[in-house]
């Protein structure tokens, strides 16, 4: 090694040539040995030698930096470009490949990630180095047939199917970059809700007209309606009292769109209160056994019946309130007993309350009967409750509320 040294100083490569030869048979794993030998090779001309030795040394010490030199001067002055960018592509030496950004064409970078986006995107796309990039917005084959990209494209609502290549100044072409893109800025219009604000005697049902593949969330304490807010599932009772509810459609991309607002002032004009409607319902539980005592206490476990107002309905042309009965036990849980009661606004008198449940007969056609206890909402479509809405003069909301003497559970006189 020592006398390949002495010669190459005299720029005397053959026989500088021998002597490393003669150093690497005797130490092959000598990466040392090898680089020198390598510049005898390129020296004298032998790109071909030199081209295997640097490969094998790039093999044993992927930091070589003489090697890739070596290696990138050859493939340069042959113009194969493309073997130099697959070189440095594999090299997993960051400082090495830094030195040679122009040989390297690496996929564009889109500044979105491909999804569902609410809003227009001003979409960029970055190359490495110094060079073209092309793409399409259809999904199709990018080439330089195609689209340039020089300033940022503008994604408004609709899909897209963009992918992207980058060609570099040598001509190198890169592997493809392919995302998709779903924009949805349309702004939904404001719900459709009745009915109109104003002041109401009766009890009555509050619809809101929903659009496919859109979800209308709704407050009640004057808040502006968010995603967080409570979701319209289906038509509900008016509240008793003043209420203003605020309703906001959002679109599936998760647009908001225009507030809906309305202010509803239901006053039943009731001889008793919904606290001395409730009082008279205790009393008549307490006659017929269902509950000890005024405080709800029952017969069987330690706990207590509550009894939880919901809503004023009409029945057969009759105002009630209804409430809801709960069990609670004596660590505060509670949990529906499946009855509903109504109390008269007016006159005091107290009922059993269920829903008649829709069955199908043989032939088709829908029969009532006797069904469970009021839903907190009406499980029916905007559609059905819009038809209900227009029947409510003729049969009423809660046309299919049956009401039993509390005693006996038969329906009363």
């Amino acid at each position: 090694y020592d006398k390949a040294l002495e010669y190459i100083n005299k720029k005397d490569y053959a026989k500088a040539c021998s002597y490393a030869e003669r150093a690497v048979e005797l130490e092959p794993g000598n990466v040392e040995y090898l680089v020198r030998l390598a510049g005898c090779f390129s020296a004298m001309g032998n790109e071909e030698e030199t081209i295997e030795l640097c490969l094998r040394i790039i093999g044993m010490d992927e930091s070589n930096e003489a090697a890739y030199k070596r290696l990138i001067s050859i493939y340069e002055k042959r113009k194969e470009y493309d073997i130099i960018n697959e070189l440095l592509l594999s090299c997993g030496n960051e400082q090495i490949v830094s030195q040679y950004p122009g040989f390297i064409a690496k996929p564009p970078e889109f500044s979105f990630k491909g999804g569902v986006y609410n809003e227009t995107l001003s979409l960029k796309m970055l190359a490495n180095t110094q060079g073209t990039i092309y793409y399409t917005v259809d999904g199709s084959k990018p080439d330089e047939s195609g689209l340039v990209y020089s300033s940022p494209v503008f994604l408004e609502s609709g899909q897209y199917d963009i992918r992207a290549v980058f060609i570099n100044s040598y001509g190198v072409e890169s592997d493809e970059t392919q995302e998709h893109y779903f924009v949805d800025v349309t702004v939904p219009e404001a719900p459709l809700v009745s009915p109109e604000e104003g002041e109401y005697s009766r009890p009555t049902i509050i619809s809101v007209e929903v659009p496919e593949d859109y979800t209308v969330y709704y407050t009640t304490d004057g808040t502006l309606p968010t995603a967080d807010s409570i979701q319209y599932t289906g038509p509900f009772p008016m509240p008793v009292g003043v209420n203003t509810f605020r309703f906001v459609s959002y679109s599936a991309a998760g647009v908001a769109g225009v507030e809906t607002q309305v202010r509803y002032s239901l006053n039943l004009h009731a001889a008793l209160s919904i606290e001395a409607a409730k009082n008279k319902l205790l009393f008549e539980l307490v006659n017929a056994g269902i509950i000890q005592d005024m405080s709800g206490s029952v017969k069987t476990g330690s706990g207590h019946n509550v009894y939880g107002y919901k809503y004023a309905v009409t029945v057969d042309g009759t105002d009630y309130y209804l409430y809801r009965e709960y069990y609670e036990d004596d660590a505060g849980n509670r949990a529906g007993t499946g009855t509903d009661y109504v109390v008269s606004i007016m006159e005091g008198q107290c009922y059993k309350a269920v829903q008649a449940a829709k069955e199908t007969s043989a032939a088709g056609a829908a029969v009532q009967g006797d069904g469970g206890k009021l839903p907190d909402e009406p499980e029916t479509s905007a559609k059905e409750a819009s038809e209900e809405n227009a029947d409510a003069k003729d049969k009423g909301p809660w046309s299919t509320l049956i009401l039993q003497d509390i005693n006996s559970g038969s329906n009363p006189e």
